[in-house]
């Protein structure tokens, strides 16, 4: 009896782990449809010619980036990691 427990509980543990995981991806996915929409509208747009506002516009994005914890920059080349970070004003 005491075994059947045991294992119920654990069973009943990764149910909870599954859960848990199941909603951090319908959150990924839902960022990702998001980005998306939002990188096939703005393809259309011209980039602008002042580069004040680009800095700008690059720095709002490295911020947004840095609100999804599952979003990171790794990927990148280390000095340009640092420097993307140091140009939005997050320290490293």
């Amino acid at each position: 009896m005491e075994r059947s427990r045991a294992r119920r509980k654990r069973l009943e543990d990764a149910l909870d782990d599954i859960q848990g995981n199941m909603s951090l991806l319908e959150e990924l996915v839902a960022y990702l449809s998001d980005a998306e929409v939002l990188l096939l509208t703005k393809e259309e747009d011209e980039t602008p010619e002042d580069l004040a506002l680009v800095e700008d516009l690059l720095k709002q994005h490295i911020v947004r980036l840095a609100a999804y914890p599952f979003i990171h920059l790794a990927g990148c080349v280390p000095a340009l990691y640092h420097a993307l970070l140091l140009c939005a004003g997050i320290p490293r």
